[in-house]
């Protein structure tokens, strides 16, 4: 056997070996392991079938590296869409938080602009439900003054009444007619008070700047009146004073008293429309001789 052939013989017999595993039967001549061709071929087509079989495993294992490819590709794919899904559901959080914020910051204006609102209906509560005690308490100053009312002129209606008998007994004792100096009477009867003398007193004794025995004698205001000079020196006004009857009397000034403007003079609250009026007065500081009305009362001193 040429020397190539035994060289190629021995590598197929090595591989065959070495990838079969399989104990050839062999034999030694003169130091040298012979193996048999049958035994080679055998060898070989063992070998064959197991290459045969390690490629259809590699085969196999291919496929498998190949369906794992797919897999992870396909995986990829996934975490990729799964991450723009994440990006996307990041974008969307992001914008329902500001929207959120942008919320909340309107939501808080209009509760301080709710606020400033219930502030401002509070003031203009506490300021109607004092105008409402202001109404209040001048309703009941109009209930008393209305009484007031009442009674003054149930008052002058008793007044009236009473001057009026007066008057009929007048005319059926004396036979006299009902004339305008018994309704001058009558009319001054009812608007006075009472208090027009001691005014008038009060107002002649300020007046008077030296020391005399000062009276506010009442004159009969009209044109056939006696003028104050009269009044003040006659004898029978003198003679209802026994301390001063001796003495000589003159009239230095004279005066007007008008009737009470108002029965309570009282304020009913801090406002000027509540201030009231109640006696006026004119001071003549001369007219002593004329008759007219004029003056209703004469300034004399003894």
């Amino acid at each position: 056997m040429p020397d190539c052939d035994k060289s190629m013989l021995w590598f197929f017999v090595i591989f065959a070996a070495c990838a079969a595993s399989l104990p050839p039967n062999m034999e030694v001549i003169d130091g040298i392991m012979v193996i048999q061709a049958e035994d080679v071929q055998f060898t070989l087509q063992n070998a064959s079938s197991t290459i045969t079989k390690l490629i259809e495993a590699l085969q196999s294992q291919e496929r498998q590296i190949q369906q794992l490819e797919e897999t992870a590709s396909n995986a990829t794919k996934a975490l990729e869409q799964a991450q723009q899904s994440i990006i996307a559901l990041n974008s969307r959080i992001d914008s329902l938080e500001n929207s959120t914020s942008s919320a909340e910051a309107e939501l808080e204006t209009e509760v301080e602009q709710l606020q400033e609102d219930f502030t401002t209906f509070e003031g203009r509560v506490t300021e109607l439900q004092l105008d409402l005690s202001n109404v209040t308490v001048d309703l009941s100053i109009v209930e008393a003054e209305t009484a007031g009312l009442i009674a003054s002129q149930e008052g002058l209606d008793d007044n009236y009444n009473a001057q009026k008998l007066n008057i009929t007994n007048n005319r059926t004792n004396n036979g006299t007619n009902f004339n305008a100096t018994l309704l001058k009477e009558l009319v001054t009867t009812i608007t006075s008070d009472g208090h027009e003398e001691e005014m008038a007193q009060a107002t002649c004794a300020g007046l008077d700047g030296a020391t005399s025995f000062v009276f506010a004698v009442r004159r009969w205001c009209s044109d056939q009146g006696p003028a104050c000079t009269t009044v003040c020196s006659s004898s029978l006004v003198r003679a209802q004073d026994s301390q001063t009857a001796a003495s000589t009397w003159s009239a230095f000034n004279a005066i007007h008293v008008y009737g009470r403007f108002d029965k309570d003079p009282n304020p009913r609250n801090s406002s000027l429309a509540s201030v009231r009026l109640s006696y006026k007065m004119h001071i003549y500081h001369g007219s002593l001789s004329a008759k007219f009305c004029g003056p209703n009362f004469c300034c004399c001193k003894a």
